[in-house]
């Protein structure tokens, strides 16, 4: 229905703000997708 495509948008906006403009106090006052960018492989 509409309306549960205009609920998804807005949840799939938030997790999208919430992972890559929020900074997060627990990370340095860093988005989770700096500390992502700054992680390097294991091999």
């Amino acid at each position: 229905t509409e309306y549960a495509t205009k609920s998804f948008t807005t949840v799939k906006d938030y997790v999208r703000h919430y992972n890559e403009e929020r900074p997060h106090m627990s990370l340095g006052f860093k988005t989770p997708r700096q500390i992502w960018s700054e992680c390097k492989p294991l091999s």
